[in-house]
């Protein structure tokens, strides 16, 4: 039904646009059940690339639609995730309702912008239009036969309407329907300020050149947000709740003392903080962020994980496939709360693959704050220490999975910028996603700081502040420090291989008091995120010996080995000055 603009919506007009749609809609889902439409699943299945489509997501020429904007994009994400790796065989036809479904809001889609009857006005599921338009697009450059498609009677200014390229859609009988020669997978997802589509095939594609647009001029539309006609009962002037949009929202576990000065200075007073429990008020440092108005949104997940790791052993396969199961479910946890107004993310690195994974990141900016290596990194260092030492149990007895890999690896490279206290693991990122910003904090010194002592040049006794495990560096410390008739204390309890580890030399357990009875602490580690004890030693004026993996930086009293055999030959010499 066309209006003229300028004029006002009546209530009958509405109430007769929806019994004439109640019976189209209910004509086409007779005509759907009896039609040999399919719902096509998903496959991980790689294929090369044959066409894109891109388009942009904030087109906004008036503040007023910045909510409706907002809902388009959370719509897309959604929708983008019910559509993304289609695998659709030759001659059957791809319908977008039959694949995308009702949109409602319990399946997560928001208020967003429609065009009806001339005006933009708000309704659940809004703005899947540009979703169409992109796979009309698309199924023309792949030459796909158009089975069913449906141009805008309205051209809004910058779309591909004006091309002649738009399919409009409105549930569940206007449609867009198109058949392929070809087997072929359906790519679709968002980028923080792009929708992307792509058609992947192994087959070949008879590719067809942009034909000559149509230009059509675009028309005068109407707007419920900002048209000014009060007295129309589908008027909803914009208020103040507008200016909540575009908020930032931290999504946090574990706590580093430097992540959480870094996360104070970047809060605002909209900002949004989700984090497994309340570390402060529940007397848990581990979770004791100092963020203003802090939310609990992942206590039961947290609780269940902790009940879990209490059963495992402290080292092992077990142990890593646990943690892995429960950063999805927390990462779950934190969606239910995520506003669609969060334009912008910090994360914990540990849940960054599962989010990405969900499609919550797309049309969002984030920042990824490091707790480890990158998994790429990580299995290429164990794998390298693996090679140099083929009878330890531990060193390749975890590798996470190729999924989990891939998807980390792509939503590093999507973010805004990488924060670490870690001064090689920011050399490394650097150099693995040079698009992408590293920002490197300084290690968290506990207080007081006494100046540093310099190393001496003969070692009687050295604490090793981890589990005599391989990637710690314990196999080329017991063979150091038998050659030199060197006392070891050892932190942890872990073993390798049954203690084989530090055969041979002298050693025995210790807790952290022992570190203070050392000559200097000592740490040759293919792995090493967090070196925390080092730190500390470094603060107390301790000596320290540590491999480039425990990203501490050289000065006074500290000695770098480039690497862990460096252990070998290394004398008070290579020690670096501040």
């Amino acid at each position: 039904m066309s209006r003229t603009i300028g004029t006002e919506h009546t209530r009958l007009q509405a109430w007769s646009f929806w019994f004439k749609s109640r019976g189209l809609q209910g004509r086409r889902l007779i005509q759907n059940c009896l039609s040999n439409l399919k719902h096509f699943s998903k496959s991980k299945e790689q294929a090369p690339e044959c066409a894109s489509h891109r388009s942009f997501l904030w087109h906004l020429d008036d503040p007023a639609e910045l909510e409706l904007a907002f809902g388009k994009v959370q719509n897309l994400r959604v929708a983008c995730q019910l559509l993304d790796g289609l695998a659709i065989p030759a001659g059957k036809t791809f319908s977008f309702w039959k694949q995308v479904g009702r949109t409602t809001r319990r399946r997560g889609f928001a208020v967003g912008r429609e065009l009806r009857e001339g005006c933009i006005l708000p309704n659940v599921g809004g703005g899947l239009c540009q979703l169409s338009n992109g796979l009309y697009d698309l199924a023309l450059k792949c030459g796909f036969t158009i089975d069913e498609r449906h141009a805008h009677t309205r051209v809004i200014p910058g779309s591909l309407a004006e091309q002649g390229r738009d399919a409009t859609v409105f549930w569940n009988y206007v449609d867009l329907r198109f058949t392929a020669p070809v087997d072929y997978i359906l790519r679709a997802s968002l980028s923080k300020d792009h929708l992307i589509l792509k058609v992947c095939s192994h087959q070949e594609l008879a590719l067809k050149q942009d034909s000559e647009p149509k230009h059509r001029l675009p028309d005068a539309i109407g707007n419920c947000l900002t048209c000014n006609h009060a007295s129309c009962f589908r008027s909803k002037p914009s208020d103040d709740k507008a200016m909540n949009f575009g908020r930032k929202a931290f999504l946090l576990d574990a706590c580093w003392p430097e992540h959480d000065e870094w996360c104070q200075s970047e809060e605002d007073e909209h900002s949004l903080a989700l984090l497994p429990l309340d570390g402060k008020r529940r007397g848990k440092p581990n979770y004791a962020w100092n963020l203003s108005r802090p939310q609990e949104a992942g206590w039961l997940t947290t609780l269940r994980r902790s009940l879990a790791l209490r059963k495992l052993s402290a080292q092992g396969p077990a142990r890593q496939r646990t943690l892995l199961h429960y950063d999805r479910m927390l990462a779950k946890a934190y969606l239910k709360r995520l506003s669609l107004s969060v334009q912008h993310l910090v994360v914990s690195q540990n849940l960054l693959p599962h989010l990405f994974e969900t499609g919550a990141l797309g049309g969002r900016t984030y920042d990824v704050l490091m707790t480890r290596w990158p998994l790429q990194i990580l299995h290429e260092k164990l794998n390298a220490a693996a090679l140099q030492h083929p009878q330890s149990s531990t060193l390749t007895d975890f590798r996470a999975p190729d999924d989990v890999l891939a998807l980390e690896s792509t939503a590093l490279s999507n973010a805004t910028r990488l924060v670490t206290p870690h001064q090689a693991m920011a050399a490394e990122l650097k150099s693995l996603y040079p698009e992408t910003e590293v920002t490197l904090l300084d290690w968290h010194l506990p207080e007081p700081v006494s100046a540093p002592a310099q190393l001496p040049s003969a070692l009687k006794k050295v604490f090793f502040p981890a589990s005599a495990l391989a990637r710690k560096g314990a196999l080329e410390l017991a063979a150091w420090a038998k050659d030199h008739n060197i006392e070891v204390l050892v932190l942890g309890s872990a073993q390798e291989n049954e203690g084989e580890a530090l055969a041979g030399c002298r050693w025995r357990s210790a807790t952290r008091e022992a570190l203070a009875e050392c000559d200097a602490l000592v740490l040759p580690a293919y792995v090493e995120n967090q070196p925390r004890l080092a730190i500390t030693a470094m603060a107390k004026g301790i000596p320290i010996i540590v491999s480039t993996a425990c990203g501490i930086a050289p000065r006074r009293g500290v000695a770098i080995l480039d690497e862990p055999c460096d252990l070998f030959s290394w004398n008070t010499a290579k020690e670096e000055d501040a």
